[in-house]
């Protein structure tokens, strides 16, 4: 019985490690540049590759949609990012999205299923 309980306690731990290291992230661990995945299809009219630099203070820059902010949520699914940014000087666009990392890679900002942001530095 003992046995049976150590292995399940060892089994959830090393699950909830997993879990926390995909999904748990910091200010500091978001602030960089990132670069999409997609080099070839254009979403909504952006031209591709784009570049997306968000920094320690909530600000982001990027090739395709300017100059804007970010906020980190922390939910029981994993890390939320809202990208705000203003178009075309008139109405403010907000992106919320995911963050997470598959094992052993930098942190990803997905878009859209199979188009991300991957972080490079």
């Amino acid at each position: 019985m003992k046995k049976k309980t150590t292995v399940l306690v060892s089994a959830f731990l090393v699950i909830s490690v997993c879990y926390l290291y995909s999904n748990l992230f910091t200010k500091n661990m978001v602030a960089g540049m990132y670069v999409t995945n997609n080099k070839e299809t254009a979403f909504h009219g952006q031209v591709l590759p784009d570049s997306l630099t968000l920094f320690a203070d909530n600000s982001i820059i990027s090739n395709v949609y300017g100059t804007g902010t970010y906020n980190i949520e922390h939910t029981v699914t994993g890390t939320k990012i809202s990208m705000n940014y203003t178009k075309d000087s008139v109405s403010t666009v907000v992106y919320p999205t995911d963050l997470y990392r598959s094992y052993f890679s930098e942190p990803r900002i997905a878009r859209f299923s199979e188009f991300y942001y991957q972080k490079v530095k």
